[in-house]
């Protein structure tokens, strides 16, 4: 007999972990932060370049703090905790405003910022190599119509970084 019940309550997302006891697989629901779903959403895209994120913001320009919009979107926080933005002092600024805080150890979700008016998305940070794995847009090449989306690590002590922001997700 199957029975089905069908609930008024919100849907979650989550990603199940099987685990076997004596031969019976089970599968216990983990529940995916909002800062690992724009990573998970980031990672998707990596070899994209210019022109899903362009055109889904309305201008052609230097695109990094569109993609990280963009990844908000589909994450489920634009204008949440990540304000839709194409420039990258305005989207930090935004951000603050909206309770997201300056940190100096990231983690996974959080935002770098960096000197020469750019932004990624941090995917992972290693305490013990202090290196930070971001996923960045308008990146690899200098003509923004010839860069992509890609995979960057850095030192976190990396002078090129102006501020690591943790979005109030």
């Amino acid at each position: 007999t199957l029975i089905m019940v069908v609930s008024s309550l919100p849907m979650v997302a989550f990603e199940a972990e099987a685990k076997t006891n004596n031969g019976i697989i089970t599968y216990q629901p983990q529940a995916t932060s909002k800062a690992q779903k724009i990573v998970n959403i980031a990672k998707k895209e990596l070899g994209n370049n210019y022109k899903k994120y362009c055109n889904w913001y309305g201008i052609t320009d230097n695109w990094c703090a569109m993609f990280v919009s963009w990844c908000a979107n589909k994450a489920g926080v634009l204008n949440k905790s990540i304000p839709k933005e194409a420039s990258c002092s305005r989207m930090l600024n935004k951000i603050k405003n909206m309770g997201g805080k300056q940190v100096k150890t990231p983690k996974a979700g959080d935002l770098v910022f960096f000197t020469w008016g750019h932004v990624g998305i941090v995917e992972s940070y290693n305490s013990s190599t202090k290196k930070i794995t971001t996923i960045e847009g308008n990146t690899g090449n200098n003509n923004f119509k010839k860069s992509k989306v890609m995979r960057h690590t850095y030192n976190v002590n990396y002078s090129g970084i102006k501020a690591i922001i943790r979005p109030k997700y």
